[in-house]
Formats: structure tokens, sequence, C-alpha cells
């Protein structure tokens, strides 16, 4: 056993052992001839040019430590991202069905609904017709008072359709209305009491009006406030015109007409004035069917209405003028410091 130097620490060790006691350098195994003529040459002191062995010896080694320790962290860094790749996926699949399936639950259920609102039911439109023949006066045997989604409903599933404009939406009449041209105003008419709407394609004792019009007034709530639904408007009234766009012979139509009405509900009252000439039928429930040609004989009208629109539109009236009366008392009390323009 001979002593060397240690290559990282310079302190003598012994040849035989593997790493430095003092430093812990790891050694390689060093020729022992070379290891006495090292000794020899410079009094047990290694030289630069005789450690050529040991240096060549202490770089493999380092490179060898160096190697090992960079494939240990490269395994561990590939089982971190492993780890973190599988949390990831499974914070997701936990997360995302949560949100997805409540809302489109919640649309599917809207859409539905949505649905089964707007198409009309054969169901609810049975209920409001009378087929039988009793002797009451009705539109196109839908029952008086009916709501006006289920008059529609009937009316489209009978091939009706709704004509591309509506004068007067919002203002609902009385029976005299029929007379259109001469009547526009006053007492004849509700503004924004409900919905006056334009149909086409009716067909009437054999002829198709030219028009045909509904009047449906809003309803009103138990506290005497107006419910401005339009699907739950009321139907009271309704008519429709024969003009010069679609016929010519207007005495004709309306002479045909008055014989078919006669046969169904008697003879009617024939009334004459300057602007037009009129029949009208009545039946005991009071409902009304009024026949109109004008005096030029260039138009006839046929309207039907209900016993009690009068008193009907009569509260709805009444009811504009109190909620018109409100409002303005609670614009007065919101302006009563105001003095602006005085």
């Amino acid at each position: 056993m001979a002593l060397i130097k240690c290559p990282e620490c310079g302190k003598e060790i012994s040849d035989t052992i593997e790493s430095c006691i003092h430093c812990g350098f790891v050694l390689q195994k060093i020729n022992n001839d070379e290891i006495d003529a090292n000794q020899d040459s410079s009094n047990n002191v290694i030289s630069t040019p005789s450690t050529t062995t040991s240096s060549d010896s202490y770089q493999t080694t380092n490179t060898e430590k160096i190697s090992s320790k960079m494939k240990i962290f490269i395994g561990v860094l590939i089982i971190l991202l492993i780890i973190l790749f599988f949390k990831l996926i499974s914070l997701t699949v936990s997360y995302s069905p949560s949100v997805d399936t409540s809302t489109t639950t919640e649309e599917n259920q809207t859409h539905n609904n949505s649905e089964s609102t707007s198409k009309p039911t054969t169901e609810v439109a049975t209920n409001i017709i009378e087929t039988k023949n009793d002797g009451i006066i009705r539109f196109n045997k839908i029952k008086w008072y009916s709501r006006k989604l289920d008059v529609e409903n009937y009316l489209f599933s009978e091939g009706i359709t709704k004509g591309g404009w509506s004068s007067g939406d919002g203002n609902i009449y009385r029976l005299d209305a029929i007379d259109y041209l001469n009547v526009t105003l006053g007492d004849e008419r509700v503004d924004e009491g409900g919905k006056k709407v334009w149909y086409s394609g009716m067909n009437v004792g054999g002829y198709i009006a030219s028009n045909t019009y509904a009047c449906y007034v809003y309803s009103l709530n138990e506290d005497g406030t107006i419910n401005r639904s339009e699907d739950d408007t009321i139907f009271y009234f309704g008519w429709h015109t024969f003009e010069d766009d679609d016929y010519s012979n207007f005495d004709q139509i309306f002479s045909d007409l008055k014989s078919k009405l006669t046969s169904v509900y008697g003879e009617g009252i024939t009334q004459l004035n300057k602007y037009n000439k009129t029949v009208t039928w009545k039946d005991k429930q009071g409902n009304k069917i009024q026949l109109l040609i004008d005096d030029d004989s260039t138009y006839v009208t046929l309207g039907y209405i209900a016993a009690d629109a009068d008193k009907l539109l009569d509260n709805m009236q009444a009811a504009l003028k109190k909620e018109k009366a409100l409002e303005e008392e609670s614009v007065r009390n919101e302006n009563k410091d105001n003095v602006s323009g005085l």
C-alpha cells in the first residue's frame, strides 16, 4: 500500500481506497509504477506532468457523476408532468357536466314552453266553437268573449290568414263602425282599449270577403285595472267588407246575403238614411247582425256583435279615463315644487 495525494483536497490518502476519506472525492485505480515514479520525482508531491492520468481519471469520473444526476432529474421531471396531466383531466371532467347539463335543460324547457304556447291546438279551438243551430247569432260559429289566442288558433286552422296591415291596431269599435267610410271618430271608437286585427280569406255565404276584421277588448282585473295581455283580450265584434277591388254588383251581393240571413234568422229590421241602408237581426240574447250597403252602392259590409258589447266598451272607456287621471295625478305630485318656465 502506498500513499497518494487526493486530486481534490491535496491530502494524503491510501491508494487502495475508492474515495477520499477527507473530502469524499471518488478515485479511480492508479497504476503503481506511475505512483512510485511520481512520488520519487516530486518528493511525494504529484507534479503537473505526472498527474495526467489522475486528471483524466478525475474528469471521466466527474462526467459520469453529472450524467447520472441528469438522468435522475429528467426521470423525476417526466413523472411530475404525467401526474400534472392526469390531474388536469380529472378536474376538467368533474367540472364541465354540472354547467353544460343544467344550462341545456333550462334552454330546452324554455323552448318547449314557447312552442306549446305558440302552436295552435285543435282542443282549444273546439272549446270556443258552437256547431249546433240554436238560433244564437255568432261570428263564424265562435262563442262570444273567447280569448284572442283561442280565436286565432281556430281561424288559422280553418285556413284564415292575417292581413298585412291593421289600421287603428289599439283602437276598438262598436257596431256602427261597419260603415267604415262615415264613422271614424267619437263614441263609436275606444282608443287603446284593445286590439283590432285584420284577417283574409274568409268565406261568407259563398263570397270571399275582401277583408275581415275582429275587435278584442282588454280584460279588467279584480281591482279595476287593465290587463293588457294581448292573448287574454276578449272577442266581442267582427265584420266583413266586400269592396270594389273584388266585386262590382253590390246591390246583388246585398240582396243575396239578406235573403240567406233571413232564411237562418228570420226577418230583419230594415232602416234607410242618407248615408246607407241597413238590415239588422237580433237573437233572444241580444246579439246582433247588421248588413249594410252605402247609398252609392259602392261597398257592402256585414257585422256581428255580442249582446253586452256596449256595456263592455263603456267599462273599458271608464277604466282608461281612470288610469289616465291617476297618471296625471302622479305627474303632478312629482312636479309639485317645479316652477320652471313660470
